[in-house]
Protein backbone atom coordinates (compact mmCIF):
# COMPACT_ATOMS: atom_id res chain seq x y z
CA UNK A 1 0.00 0.00 0.00
CA UNK A 2 3.08 2.25 0.36
CA UNK A 3 3.28 3.13 -3.32
CA UNK A 4 -0.46 3.78 -3.48
CA UNK A 5 -1.13 5.30 -0.05
CA UNK A 6 -2.59 8.43 -1.65
CA UNK A 7 -5.39 6.34 -3.21
CA UNK A 8 -6.14 4.61 0.11
CA UNK A 9 -6.32 7.88 2.06
CA UNK A 10 -8.24 9.59 -0.74
CA UNK A 11 -10.86 6.83 -0.57
CA UNK A 12 -11.21 7.41 3.18
CA UNK A 13 -12.55 10.92 2.58
CA UNK A 14 -15.72 10.17 0.55
CA UNK A 15 -16.53 6.87 2.31
CA UNK A 16 -18.08 8.45 5.45
CA UNK A 17 -20.21 10.73 3.27
CA UNK A 18 -21.55 7.67 1.47
CA UNK A 19 -22.24 5.84 4.75
CA UNK A 20 -23.46 8.66 7.00
CA UNK A 21 -24.67 11.50 4.74
CA UNK A 22 -28.40 10.99 5.56
CA UNK A 23 -27.76 10.98 9.32
CA UNK A 24 -25.62 14.11 8.98
CA UNK A 25 -28.41 15.77 7.04
CA UNK A 26 -30.97 14.81 9.70
CA UNK A 27 -28.79 16.29 12.47
CA UNK A 28 -28.50 19.53 10.48
CA UNK A 29 -32.27 19.71 9.94
CA UNK A 30 -33.32 18.59 13.43
CA UNK A 31 -30.95 20.59 15.64
CA UNK A 32 -29.73 24.17 15.49
CA UNK A 33 -26.97 24.28 12.90
CA UNK A 34 -24.91 26.56 15.14
CA UNK A 35 -25.01 23.84 17.83
CA UNK A 36 -24.09 21.07 15.39
CA UNK A 37 -21.06 23.09 14.23
CA UNK A 38 -19.87 23.57 17.80
CA UNK A 39 -20.19 19.87 18.69
CA UNK A 40 -18.45 18.82 15.46
CA UNK A 41 -15.47 21.02 16.35
CA UNK A 42 -15.22 19.40 19.80
CA UNK A 43 -15.15 16.01 18.08
CA UNK A 44 -12.36 17.26 15.80
CA UNK A 45 -10.18 18.13 18.79
CA UNK A 46 -10.65 14.67 20.32
CA UNK A 47 -9.80 12.90 17.05
CA UNK A 48 -6.56 14.84 16.68
CA UNK A 49 -5.61 13.56 20.12
CA UNK A 50 -6.17 10.01 18.89
CA UNK A 51 -4.08 10.61 15.75
CA UNK A 52 -1.21 11.89 17.90
CA UNK A 53 -1.47 8.73 20.00
CA UNK A 54 -1.27 6.58 16.85
CA UNK A 55 2.02 8.28 15.91
CA UNK A 56 3.45 7.67 19.37
CA UNK A 57 2.43 3.99 19.15
CA UNK A 58 3.74 3.71 15.55
CA UNK A 59 0.38 2.22 14.50
CA UNK A 60 -0.50 2.62 10.82
CA UNK A 61 -3.93 1.07 11.40
CA UNK A 62 -4.82 3.51 14.19
CA UNK A 63 -3.52 6.46 12.16
CA UNK A 64 -5.62 5.50 9.13
CA UNK A 65 -8.64 4.98 11.40
CA UNK A 66 -8.09 8.44 12.87
CA UNK A 67 -7.97 9.86 9.35
CA UNK A 68 -11.26 8.08 8.66
CA UNK A 69 -12.82 9.57 11.81
CA UNK A 70 -11.77 13.05 10.69
CA UNK A 71 -13.68 12.39 7.47
CA UNK A 72 -16.69 11.29 9.57
CA UNK A 73 -16.44 14.54 11.53
CA UNK A 74 -16.36 16.46 8.25
CA UNK A 75 -19.49 14.57 7.15
CA UNK A 76 -21.38 15.82 10.21
CA UNK A 77 -19.95 19.33 9.91
CA UNK A 78 -20.57 19.96 6.22
CA UNK A 79 -24.41 20.16 5.97
CA UNK A 80 -24.56 22.46 9.00
CA UNK A 81 -21.77 24.68 7.67
CA UNK A 82 -23.39 25.06 4.26
CA UNK A 83 -26.98 25.21 5.46
CA UNK A 84 -26.40 27.92 8.07
CA UNK A 85 -25.38 30.53 5.50
CA UNK A 86 -28.85 31.37 4.21
CA UNK A 87 -30.23 31.41 7.76
CA UNK A 88 -27.67 34.07 8.67
CA UNK A 89 -27.28 36.24 5.54
CA UNK A 90 -30.44 35.63 3.48
CA UNK A 91 -30.78 35.12 -0.28
CA UNK A 92 -29.42 38.43 -1.57
CA UNK A 93 -26.01 38.08 0.05
CA UNK A 94 -25.80 34.29 -0.34
CA UNK A 95 -23.56 34.40 -3.42
CA UNK A 96 -21.11 36.78 -1.77
CA UNK A 97 -21.10 34.77 1.47
CA UNK A 98 -20.47 31.57 -0.47
CA UNK A 99 -17.47 33.16 -2.15
CA UNK A 100 -15.99 34.17 1.20
CA UNK A 101 -16.69 30.76 2.74
CA UNK A 102 -15.12 29.00 -0.26
CA UNK A 103 -12.07 31.23 0.03
CA UNK A 104 -11.62 30.68 3.77
CA UNK A 105 -12.18 26.94 3.45
CA UNK A 106 -9.49 26.69 0.80
CA UNK A 107 -7.11 28.82 2.86
CA UNK A 108 -7.47 26.32 5.68
CA UNK A 109 -7.25 23.15 3.60
CA UNK A 110 -4.56 24.14 1.13
CA UNK A 111 -2.58 26.26 3.57
CA UNK A 112 -2.59 23.38 6.02
CA UNK A 113 -1.40 20.94 3.37
CA UNK A 114 1.39 23.28 2.31
CA UNK A 115 2.60 24.13 5.81
CA UNK A 116 2.24 20.52 6.92
CA UNK A 117 4.15 19.24 3.90
CA UNK A 118 7.04 21.66 4.33
CA UNK A 119 7.10 21.08 8.08
CA UNK A 120 7.10 17.28 7.69
CA UNK A 121 9.89 17.29 5.09
CA UNK A 122 12.01 19.67 7.18
CA UNK A 123 11.61 17.46 10.26
CA UNK A 124 12.31 14.34 8.20
CA UNK A 125 15.48 15.86 6.77
CA UNK A 126 16.63 16.87 10.27
CA UNK A 127 16.05 13.37 11.64
CA UNK A 128 17.68 11.75 8.60
CA UNK A 129 20.80 13.87 9.15
CA UNK A 130 20.79 13.05 12.85
CA UNK A 131 19.97 9.33 12.80
CA UNK A 132 20.62 8.26 9.22
CA UNK A 133 17.82 7.36 6.80
CA UNK A 134 15.48 5.14 8.85
CA UNK A 135 11.74 4.35 8.40
CA UNK A 136 11.12 5.37 12.02
CA UNK A 137 12.13 8.95 11.25
CA UNK A 138 8.87 9.54 9.38
CA UNK A 139 6.83 8.84 12.53
CA UNK A 140 8.81 11.37 14.52
CA UNK A 141 8.64 13.92 11.73
CA UNK A 142 4.83 13.72 11.70
CA UNK A 143 4.30 13.90 15.47
CA UNK A 144 5.09 17.56 16.21
CA UNK A 145 2.98 19.01 13.35
CA UNK A 146 0.01 16.85 14.38
CA UNK A 147 0.25 17.96 18.02
CA UNK A 148 0.52 21.66 17.10
CA UNK A 149 -2.32 21.47 14.57
CA UNK A 150 -4.42 19.59 17.11
CA UNK A 151 -3.92 22.39 19.62
CA UNK A 152 -4.78 24.83 16.83
CA UNK A 153 -8.26 23.29 16.54
CA UNK A 154 -9.10 25.19 19.73
CA UNK A 155 -9.21 28.40 17.67
CA UNK A 156 -12.29 27.52 15.54
CA UNK A 157 -13.87 26.01 18.64
CA UNK A 158 -13.66 29.37 20.41
CA UNK A 159 -14.92 31.21 17.30
CA UNK A 160 -17.88 28.82 16.98
CA UNK A 161 -18.99 29.78 20.49
CA UNK A 162 -19.87 33.25 19.14
CA UNK A 163 -21.94 32.09 16.14
CA UNK A 164 -25.42 33.55 16.29
CA UNK A 165 -27.86 30.83 17.49
CA UNK A 166 -30.02 29.44 14.70
CA UNK A 167 -33.42 27.73 15.03
CA UNK A 168 -33.88 24.00 15.59
CA UNK A 169 -36.66 21.98 13.95
CA UNK A 170 -37.99 19.66 16.70
CA UNK A 171 -40.68 18.28 14.39
CA UNK A 172 -38.02 16.50 12.34
CA UNK A 173 -38.03 13.13 14.14
CA UNK A 174 -35.41 10.41 13.81
CA UNK A 175 -36.33 7.13 12.15
CA UNK A 176 -34.12 4.12 11.55
CA UNK A 177 -34.93 4.42 7.85
CA UNK A 178 -32.74 7.53 7.81
CA UNK A 179 -29.69 5.26 7.73
CA UNK A 180 -30.62 4.05 4.24
CA UNK A 181 -32.48 7.12 3.05
CA UNK A 182 -29.76 8.06 0.53
CA UNK A 183 -32.02 7.26 -2.37
CA UNK A 184 -34.96 9.17 -0.86
CA UNK A 185 -32.80 12.26 -0.45
CA UNK A 186 -31.42 11.83 -3.94
CA UNK A 187 -34.93 11.25 -5.28
CA UNK A 188 -36.05 14.55 -3.80
CA UNK A 189 -33.03 16.32 -5.31
CA UNK A 190 -33.46 14.63 -8.69
CA UNK A 191 -37.21 15.28 -8.77
CA UNK A 192 -36.50 19.00 -9.10
CA UNK A 193 -34.93 19.83 -12.45
CA UNK A 194 -32.95 22.84 -11.23
CA UNK A 195 -31.60 21.04 -8.16
CA UNK A 196 -30.72 17.96 -10.20
CA UNK A 197 -28.78 19.81 -12.88
CA UNK A 198 -27.02 22.08 -10.43
CA UNK A 199 -26.14 19.14 -8.21
CA UNK A 200 -24.64 17.19 -11.10
CA UNK A 201 -22.50 20.15 -12.17
CA UNK A 202 -21.21 20.52 -8.59
CA UNK A 203 -20.47 16.78 -8.37
CA UNK A 204 -18.52 16.96 -11.62
CA UNK A 205 -16.44 19.84 -10.28
CA UNK A 206 -15.43 17.76 -7.26
CA UNK A 207 -14.63 14.80 -9.50
CA UNK A 208 -12.19 17.06 -11.33
CA UNK A 209 -10.84 18.49 -8.06
CA UNK A 210 -10.24 15.03 -6.56
CA UNK A 211 -8.55 13.91 -9.75
CA UNK A 212 -6.26 16.94 -9.74
CA UNK A 213 -5.37 16.43 -6.07
CA UNK A 214 -4.22 12.89 -6.83
CA UNK A 215 -2.35 14.16 -9.88
CA UNK A 216 -0.40 16.58 -7.67
CA UNK A 217 0.92 13.66 -5.62
CA UNK A 218 1.81 11.90 -8.87
CA UNK A 219 3.69 14.94 -10.16
CA UNK A 220 5.47 15.29 -6.79
CA UNK A 221 6.57 11.64 -6.92
CA UNK A 222 7.95 12.19 -10.43
CA UNK A 223 9.98 15.14 -9.15
CA UNK A 224 11.14 13.29 -5.99
CA UNK A 225 11.25 9.55 -6.72
CA UNK A 226 13.20 8.63 -3.55
CA UNK A 227 10.47 8.77 -0.88
CA UNK A 228 12.87 8.02 2.01
CA UNK A 229 14.77 11.23 1.35
CA UNK A 230 11.58 13.30 1.44
CA UNK A 231 10.42 16.08 -0.83
CA UNK A 232 7.08 14.64 -1.96
CA UNK A 233 5.07 16.27 0.83
CA UNK A 234 6.59 19.73 0.38
CA UNK A 235 6.42 19.55 -3.44
CA UNK A 236 2.76 18.54 -3.46
CA UNK A 237 2.11 21.13 -0.75
CA UNK A 238 3.52 23.89 -2.96
CA UNK A 239 1.23 22.75 -5.77
CA UNK A 240 -1.77 22.98 -3.46
CA UNK A 241 -0.65 26.43 -2.32
CA UNK A 242 -0.45 27.70 -5.90
CA UNK A 243 -3.88 26.38 -6.85
CA UNK A 244 -5.18 27.69 -3.53
CA UNK A 245 -3.94 31.20 -4.23
CA UNK A 246 -5.69 31.08 -7.59
CA UNK A 247 -8.89 29.76 -6.02
CA UNK A 248 -8.84 32.41 -3.31
CA UNK A 249 -8.41 35.15 -5.92
CA UNK A 250 -11.21 33.72 -8.06
CA UNK A 251 -13.56 33.23 -5.12
CA UNK A 252 -12.96 36.74 -3.80
CA UNK A 253 -13.59 38.26 -7.23
CA UNK A 254 -16.80 36.24 -7.60
CA UNK A 255 -17.82 37.36 -4.11
CA UNK A 256 -17.43 40.99 -5.22
CA UNK A 257 -19.21 40.43 -8.53
CA UNK A 258 -22.17 38.74 -6.81
CA UNK A 259 -22.56 41.12 -3.85
CA UNK A 260 -25.93 42.30 -5.25
CA UNK A 261 -27.10 38.84 -6.29
CA UNK A 262 -25.81 35.54 -7.63
CA UNK A 263 -24.64 35.39 -11.27
CA UNK A 264 -24.76 31.79 -12.46
CA UNK A 265 -23.35 32.68 -15.88
CA UNK A 266 -19.93 33.18 -14.30
CA UNK A 267 -19.67 29.39 -14.05
CA UNK A 268 -19.43 29.11 -17.86
CA UNK A 269 -16.37 31.35 -17.88
CA UNK A 270 -14.91 29.28 -15.05
CA UNK A 271 -15.41 25.99 -16.90
CA UNK A 272 -13.82 27.25 -20.11
CA UNK A 273 -10.73 28.63 -18.37
CA UNK A 274 -10.46 25.52 -16.21
CA UNK A 275 -10.28 23.36 -19.35
CA UNK A 276 -7.53 25.58 -20.76
CA UNK A 277 -5.61 25.31 -17.49
CA UNK A 278 -5.80 21.50 -17.49
CA UNK A 279 -4.52 21.41 -21.07
CA UNK A 280 -1.56 23.61 -20.13
CA UNK A 281 -0.72 21.52 -17.04
CA UNK A 282 -0.59 18.44 -19.26
CA UNK A 283 1.69 20.12 -21.81
CA UNK A 284 4.22 22.11 -19.76
CA UNK A 285 7.06 20.50 -17.79
CA UNK A 286 6.00 19.78 -14.16
CA UNK A 287 7.56 22.26 -11.75
CA UNK A 288 8.30 24.89 -14.40
CA UNK A 289 7.10 28.47 -14.08
CA UNK A 290 4.61 28.00 -16.93
CA UNK A 291 3.33 24.83 -15.27
CA UNK A 292 2.74 26.54 -11.93
CA UNK A 293 1.07 29.44 -13.75
CA UNK A 294 -1.33 26.95 -15.33
CA UNK A 295 -2.08 25.44 -11.92
CA UNK A 296 -2.89 28.93 -10.57
CA UNK A 297 -5.17 29.49 -13.58
CA UNK A 298 -7.12 26.33 -12.75
CA UNK A 299 -7.58 27.55 -9.19
CA UNK A 300 -8.77 30.98 -10.34
CA UNK A 301 -11.25 29.44 -12.77
CA UNK A 302 -12.49 27.02 -10.11
CA UNK A 303 -13.77 29.90 -7.99
CA UNK A 304 -15.82 31.16 -10.92
CA UNK A 305 -17.21 27.68 -11.56
CA UNK A 306 -18.13 26.34 -8.13
CA UNK A 307 -19.12 29.43 -6.09
CA UNK A 308 -22.14 30.49 -8.22
CA UNK A 309 -23.31 26.86 -8.49
CA UNK A 310 -23.15 26.35 -4.70
CA UNK A 311 -25.07 29.58 -4.07
CA UNK A 312 -27.68 28.67 -6.69
CA UNK A 313 -28.25 25.24 -5.15
CA UNK A 314 -28.61 26.57 -1.60
CA UNK A 315 -30.99 29.31 -2.71
CA UNK A 316 -33.34 26.87 -4.43
CA UNK A 317 -33.84 24.48 -1.48
CA UNK A 318 -36.82 24.75 0.85
CA UNK A 319 -35.72 25.61 4.41
CA UNK A 320 -37.03 22.37 5.98
CA UNK A 321 -35.19 20.23 3.42
CA UNK A 322 -31.94 22.17 3.17
CA UNK A 323 -29.87 19.88 5.38
CA UNK A 324 -31.01 16.69 3.66
CA UNK A 325 -30.60 18.05 0.14
CA UNK A 326 -27.11 19.30 0.95
CA UNK A 327 -26.39 15.92 2.49
CA UNK A 328 -27.62 14.23 -0.70
CA UNK A 329 -25.38 16.61 -2.62
CA UNK A 330 -22.47 15.54 -0.45
CA UNK A 331 -23.32 11.94 -1.28
CA UNK A 332 -23.17 12.74 -5.00
CA UNK A 333 -19.90 14.58 -4.46
CA UNK A 334 -18.47 11.60 -2.57
CA UNK A 335 -19.48 9.17 -5.29
CA UNK A 336 -17.81 11.42 -7.84
CA UNK A 337 -14.68 11.29 -5.68
CA UNK A 338 -14.74 7.48 -5.80
CA UNK A 339 -15.02 7.72 -9.60
CA UNK A 340 -12.01 10.06 -9.69
CA UNK A 341 -9.93 7.74 -7.47
CA UNK A 342 -10.88 4.71 -9.56
CA UNK A 343 -10.13 6.45 -12.86
CA UNK A 344 -6.80 7.77 -11.61
CA UNK A 345 -5.67 4.40 -10.23
CA UNK A 346 -6.70 2.57 -13.43
CA UNK A 347 -4.80 5.05 -15.60
CA UNK A 348 -1.77 4.62 -13.35
CA UNK A 349 -2.02 0.83 -13.72
CA UNK A 350 -2.26 1.30 -17.49
CA UNK A 351 1.11 3.06 -17.39
CA UNK A 352 -0.14 6.51 -18.41
CA UNK A 353 1.97 9.44 -17.23
CA UNK A 354 0.35 11.97 -14.92
CA UNK A 355 0.57 14.60 -17.69
CA UNK A 356 -1.33 12.32 -20.08
CA UNK A 357 -3.96 11.61 -17.42
CA UNK A 358 -4.44 15.36 -16.99
CA UNK A 359 -4.88 15.91 -20.73
CA UNK A 360 -7.56 13.21 -20.85
CA UNK A 361 -9.72 15.30 -18.49
CA UNK A 362 -9.86 18.30 -20.85
CA UNK A 363 -12.60 17.06 -23.24
CA UNK A 364 -14.83 16.10 -20.30
CA UNK A 365 -14.55 19.60 -18.82
CA UNK A 366 -15.33 21.13 -22.22
CA UNK A 367 -18.45 18.98 -22.70
CA UNK A 368 -19.79 19.71 -19.20
CA UNK A 369 -19.19 23.45 -19.62
CA UNK A 370 -21.06 23.38 -22.93
CA UNK A 371 -23.99 21.60 -21.25
CA UNK A 372 -24.05 24.31 -18.58
CA UNK A 373 -24.10 26.96 -21.31
CA UNK A 374 -27.05 25.21 -23.00
CA UNK A 375 -28.96 25.00 -19.71
CA UNK A 376 -28.55 28.70 -18.96
CA UNK A 377 -29.41 29.63 -22.53
CA UNK A 378 -32.67 27.66 -22.37
CA UNK A 379 -33.50 29.27 -19.03
CA UNK A 380 -32.88 32.74 -20.48
CA UNK A 381 -35.09 32.00 -23.49
CA UNK A 382 -37.92 30.80 -21.29
CA UNK A 383 -37.61 33.90 -19.09
CA UNK A 384 -37.85 36.19 -22.12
Amino acid sequence: IGDNIEFVLAAMIPLPFILFAPVAGWFSDRFAKSRVIYLALILQLLIFGMVAASLLLRSVQLAVFGFFLLAVQSTLFSPAKQGILKEIVGSQKLGSANGLMQMLTMVGILGGMAVGGEWFDAELQRLNEKNGILPDNAWGAALVPVIVIGIGTLVPLVIAFFIRPTPAHPGTRFKTAIFWSHFLDLRYLFSHVVLRRTGLFIAFYWLVANFLGLAFFGFAKELHPDVAEGGVSSASGRMFVVIGVGLIAGSLLVSVLTRKGNRLGLAIFGGAIMAAGFAAVGVFAPGSLAWFGSVALIGFASGFFIVPLNAHLQDQIAADHRGRVLSAQNLMTSLSGIVAITASSLMKLAGLSVSTQTLLMVPFIVVVTFQLFRMLRRSALRAS
